[in-house]
């Protein structure tokens, strides 16, 4: 019944805001994404890759998890600043942020532009909340650089993977060659080249490359929540989508 009475205030508020235009501050922010290989020649940044909706659309999911919303909760306090504003009196510090998690997904929206690499981060906050004007901008910064930051992470992780495994492969030849005949430490000789040569580059495996760009001022393309399923035809739209009043 506690967990009830706290989230009243979030329900009352979606309500509103469907039968009575709720005004609310929107802020964007904008992402762009790419898949990036650098084992690929011709194309190892991900620059000339074509439009693909489908696994721009599965970032939204990232851009929206519990892991990036927390840390956005955390470094803007924002629980209790909502909780203020909503008049809840939740039980705990986790029970706050979990709700301000809570109302952050509720207020995030996704979106993409045809034909570009970008992701547009919409989020929008009632004008009840104080001093929403300025919050509303930071959130939606906060998010594609928390999203960055994790891109970044993973990309840290699968490169020291990487190169852990050169390594290894290393050392073994270079055991292969000690104990070799004098035919075989040429061959051998050569391929302890060519993976030291990779150890040396900059990026070892393939990654999520994620710059934060300034969000375009008319966005015209594909308009989708972050929460829906798969595109479908019915919800890839041309035009701009109007900020909220």
């Amino acid at each position: 019944m506690k967990r009830l009475s706290l989230l009243l205030p979030l329900l009352a508020l979606a309500v509103l805001a469907g039968g009575c235009g709720t005004k609310t501050e929107t802020s964007t922010a904008a992402v762009e994404v790419r898949r990036a290989d650098p084992s690929d020649p011709y194309d190892p940044t991900g620059a000339k890759q074509p439009f693909d909706p489908i696994f721009l659309r599965s970032q939204f999911d990232v851009v929206c998890s519990d892991s990036i919303l927390s840390a956005v909760v955390q470094s803007n306090d924002l629980g209790r600043v909502l909780d203020a504003a909503f008049g809840r009196t939740p039980s705990s510090k986790a029970e706050s942020d979990e709700l301000a998690v809570l109302y952050l997904r509720q207020h995030v929206e996704c979106r993409l532009i045809r034909d570009s690499p970008l992701i547009i981060i919409d989020v929008s906050v009632e004008r009840s909340v104080p001093d929403a004007k300025r919050i509303a901008p930071k959130l939606a910064t906060d998010i594609a650089q928390a999203y960055q930051t994790h891109s970044r992470s993973l990309r840290d992780k699968a490169q020291q993977a990487t190169a852990d495994a050169l390594r290894s492969e290393i050392e073994s030849l270079e055991k292969a060659i000690e104990a070799g005949s004098p035919e075989q430490k040429a061959g051998l000789e050569f391929r302890r080249k060519i993976l030291l040569e990779k150890l040396d580059s900059r990026f070892l495996a393939p990654y999520i490359d994620v710059r934060i760009v300034e969000a375009p001022v008319v966005p015209v393309g594909i308009s989708a929540p972050a929460t829906n399923a798969p595109a479908t035809h019915a919800d890839s739209v041309e035009g701009a989508k109007e900020p909220a009043p």
